[in-house]
């Protein structure tokens, strides 16, 4: 955090506490890398009564929390993606029989009835499996894995970001609530909340939908189960769906029968989705023009209603700024309840704009369209923004994934008749290559990336939403 906080204003230190490193350890996630930095930040907290009163180690044993918790939420999330120094592990059963090879096109048409080829099959055929904890480790031998992490990774950086820009509005609503400005609370936060929430949440909504509600069979065959086979080949993709609901004007998404070629059938979620997502999209064609008009109009009958005339009007200006506002207090311990505080600003600038020429109104609403514009945008580009999260964990899971098969692996596949002896040499040998490039890419390099990617996320996506940092 750059600045101190406004006197009485939400701290947003206390949030960051937890999401700080939660948002790190999203792009950090492996609980062999995560383990290493929770051991640092636990010896830290047992040594700091021991080294207490060390000025040259004060500001480092200041670290200590922080970095047991962020050790400890990247072994969390490498937990999730199943990754040990990008080795996946079977803790709790894999729900495919890996014993068995996967059947060929040919073999599973010869098959009586056809069933699905080029996958493993299920261990239990009579019962759906969903592995106990995070990703199932038979993805490791697909060729789709990295296909279906980045998915999973994407979806939730978006979640994240809901959730995590939701919380700074939403404590820029609190804000408003204390310090009574109304105006702020409804036509800045409320409609804000509306616009963000009738676009980014209802494709976080269509995301948990079609986790938890909309399964699908992936062996379901043809001949055997027609309509499961459809279902799993006409699943609505969520890009198509929001983009029908936004740039084809509420045209319900279309996609093709494979069991009738050439014919295209309406896929949605649930019944009535479109009709809710056009609810939605005019909600926020609503929310918009409101957010845009209501304050600058507010400002300029206040300002005809109320201010004196000829130049008495400056000397009224002493609510212009939070700290006018807490002198004018008394005491500075409860805030003036005056709602036409809020726009002393706006007042001001008409004023001056009327003895300038009279553009002091057009000066207003240029001012509030920018921030309108600016808002509507950010709702898009700081979502955009959070796709770091995912971004980063490929990286990281990639980088280690080809330290580990490009050195230890290439001589875990050398000809067995070298000896195993000779195997085990060379592997000692060519392990500190992978240690040095682990240590220093990985436990160094990426750790500092993914460090400062979490701390624009907290600055710039999160606290701009309601931070002041005035200082007084």
């Amino acid at each position: 955090m750059y600045n101190v906080p406004t006197y009485q204003e939400i701290n947003p230190a206390a949030f960051s506490c937890v999401t700080f490193p939660f948002l790190f350890a999203m792009m950090y996630g492996d609980y062999g890398h995560g383990f290493f930095f929770f051991c640092i930040g636990l010896t830290m907290v047992i040594l700091a009564p021991k080294y207490e009163g060390v000025a040259s180690l004060e500001f480092v044993f200041k670290l200590r929390y922080i970095v047991l918790m962020m050790g400890m939420f990247s072994m969390y999330n490498g937990l999730l993606y199943n990754e040990f120094f990008a080795i996946p592990n079977d803790w709790f059963g894999s729900c495919y029989n890996i014993d068995k090879d996967r059947m060929t096109v040919a073999e599973g048409k010869a098959v009586d009835p056809p069933t699905s080829v080029g996958v493993y099959q299920l261990n239990d055929d009579s019962k759906h499996c969903t592995y106990a904890f995070g990703f199932d480790p038979v993805w490791w031998l697909s060729t789709q894995q990295l296909v279906m992490t980045n998915s999973v990774k994407m979806k939730m950086a978006v979640i994240m970001a809901t959730f995590h820009m939701s919380m700074g509005m939403i404590n820029k609503g609190l804000n408003a609530i204390f310090f009574k400005k109304w105006l702020v609370l409804f036509f800045e936060v409320f409609t804000g909340l509306v616009i963000f929430w009738g676009l980014i949440g209802w494709l976080v909504f269509l995301v948990l939908y079609k986790w938890m509600f909309y399964p699908v069979n992936a062996y379901a065959a043809e001949l055997t189960n027609p309509a499961e086979f459809a279902k799993l080949n006409m699943s609505p993709s969520l890009i198509n769906t929001m983009t029908s609901l936004t740039v084809s004007l509420g045209k319900t998404p279309e996609s093709s029968n494979p069991l009738e070629p050439g014919e295209l059938v309406e896929v949605e979620f649930f019944p009535n989705q479109t009709s809710i997502g056009i609810a939605l999209v005019l909600a926020v064609g609503v929310a918009v023009p409101l957010m845009l008009c209501v304050i600058p109009l507010a400002a300029c009958c206040s300002h005809k209603k109320e201010a004196p005339a000829g130049n008495d009007f400056e000397a009224q200006k002493g609510g212009e700024n939070e700290e006018n506002r807490l002198l004018e207090s008394g005491n500075g311990d409860e805030p003036v309840d005056d709602a036409k505080a809020d726009i002393k600003a706006y007042q001001a600038l008409l004023d001056d704009g009327e003895d300038e020429g009279g553009h002091g109104l057009d000066e207003i609403f240029i001012h509030q369209m920018i921030e309108t514009i600016e808002f509507v945008l950010n709702c898009i580009s700081n979502t955009a923004s959070y796709l770091r999260l995912w971004a980063l964990s490929l990286a990281h899971s990639e980088l280690a994934d080809v330290f580990l098969v490009q050195m230890l692996g290439a001589v875990w596949k050398m000809n067995t008749d070298s000896g195993v002896g000779m195997i085990t040499l060379v592997t000692f040998l060519v392990g500190f290559g992978w240690a040095a490039a682990t240590t220093g890419i990985l436990l160094l390099m990426d750790f500092v990336e993914c460090l400062l990617h979490t701390q624009r996320l907290h600055w710039v996506e999160f606290m701009s939403k309601f931070f002041g940092g005035g200082g007084y």
